[in-house]
């Protein structure tokens, strides 16, 4: 089993200093396999500010995980805050704004929603990007998208995956059926609390939609706290990154699953 420490909002510029100290030794003491630290490392992203919160990473334990928070981007500078919004961020913490770590059990991806525009909220990219009409679109091959070499082997040289590989809907299906009631309560009012905080409707009917097709009664569930009806079908493909001379339709994941005698 692996152990991460995950720390956020550290304020450097706020921060008591009689707290970072035994901080420091606590985080020690569990010995983490991964610590992880979550946006705004700085209460006005000045350069004291981050060279203080770099002191504190590097009193920490490795690997680390770090993103920045909305607090790492000039607020008062308006020049930086468009220009060069973590410049200082990359100068002093990283330059790594997606940072990933994954051994032979667990995976972590850090994703950074600090954006110039935004003062309390960030955003994550969306995809589909219904907002944007769907652009920037994957270009296909007769577009100069991305195709194999075609190099001369015994067979096609071909760049895809398995279809095993489309079923995204199974394993989370089974996670769902093994919870006990209060464990699927908490986790229809944790995507009740998430979705809700999504501002576009649409965006938030399609995820509903998507967990119509892990289970219906956890979709159902969701929808009625949010307000909405759950979607009769999705108004897409869900998978787009198929071989260039297969179709969508032969990469759309099947809902069947068969009946599990441990779940029965």
């Amino acid at each position: 089993m692996r152990t991460l420490v995950h720390l956020s909002d550290l304020h450097f510029g706020r921060v008591d200093p009689a707290l970072v100290e035994p901080l420091i030794q606590l985080v020690g003491r569990i010995r983490p396999d991964v610590v992880v630290v979550s946006g705004d490392l700085t209460q006005r992203a000045r350069t004291e500010q981050f060279k203080e919160a770099r002191r504190f990473l590097d009193s920490l334990p490795a690997p680390q995980i770090v993103v920045p928070g909305n607090h790492d981007v000039p607020l008062h500078n308006v020049v930086s805050r468009f220009l060069q919004p973590l410049d200082k961020y990359r100068r002093y913490i990283t330059d790594d704004l997606e940072p990933f770590y994954v051994d032979d059990a667990i995976a972590v991806l850090g994703i950074n929603t600090a954006r110039s525009l935004t003062i309390k909220r960030g955003r994550v990219s969306y995809e589909p990007n219904s907002l944007g009409g769907g652009c920037p679109m994957q270009a296909k091959e007769n577009a100069g998208g991305f195709v194999s070499y075609a190099e001369k082997i015994d067979g096609e040289k071909v760049r895809g995956r398995s279809e095993k590989f489309f079923d995204h809907f199974s394993q989370a299906r089974l996670f769902w059926s093994s919870q006990s009631a209060p464990e699927k309560a908490h986790i229809v009012n944790a995507l009740r609390f998430e979705l809700g905080k999504v501002e576009v409707i649409a965006i938030r009917e399609r995820m509903v939609g998507m967990l119509a097709q892990v289970d219906k009664t956890l979709a159902d569930r969701v929808a009625q706290g949010l307000g909405l009806h759950v979607p009769a079908k999705l108004d897409s493909h869900l998978n787009h990154s198929v071989r260039r001379m297969e179709t969508l339709n032969n990469f759309n994941p099947s809902r069947s699953l068969a009946r599990s005698t441990v779940l029965s």
